[in-house]
């Protein structure tokens, strides 16, 4: 499941912002890779860096600031799964459940390897299935002939 932003309140109250991993850039620009449409929101309001193991904020210098649970960012904040990112008083809920799986998994002591799946390989081709088809005939021929023994 993508990690996503939901906008709690305003006029566009519901509306949710997928967050692939990456980084994201808030605001009413037109440059931003989530826009926001409200009044508070400065152009180019705040930056998030989404990874598989949770989010950070930035505050790029807006006029309203940007605070995640009440709580003012200065400089760069960590944001967990479930809390509010204010941008003056537009509210967002941050919906990351892989993170909160393995911050669960830390705390138990388990160790995992987190992997993202991507679309830029390229698709198996017919050619590559003789090897495996070939073992197979070979693996059948072999019982059989052990079979009529």
């Amino acid at each position: 499941m993508v990690p996503q932003l939901l906008e709690s309140n305003g006029a566009h109250a519901g509306r949710v912002h997928p967050l692939p991993y990456g980084l994201h850039v808030l605001g009413r620009g037109s440059e931003v890779t989530v826009p926001l449409e409200h009044e508070d929101v400065s152009r180019r309001h705040a930056e998030l860096d989404v990874g598989p193991d949770g989010v950070r904020v930035r505050d790029l210098g807006s006029k309203n600031g940007v605070r995640v649970d009440g709580v003012a960012v200065e400089g760069e904040a960590a944001v967990a799964h479930g809390q509010v990112i204010a941008l003056g008083e537009l509210m967002l809920t941050l919906s990351h459940p892989a993170s909160q799986v393995a911050r669960v998994l830390a705390r138990a002591g388990e160790t995992t390897m987190t992997t993202t799946a991507t679309h830029d390989h390229e698709p198996a081709t017919r050619g590559g299935l003789w090897l495996p088809l070939l073992g197979v005939l070979v693996f059948g021929g072999l019982v059989a002939a052990m079979l009529l023994l």
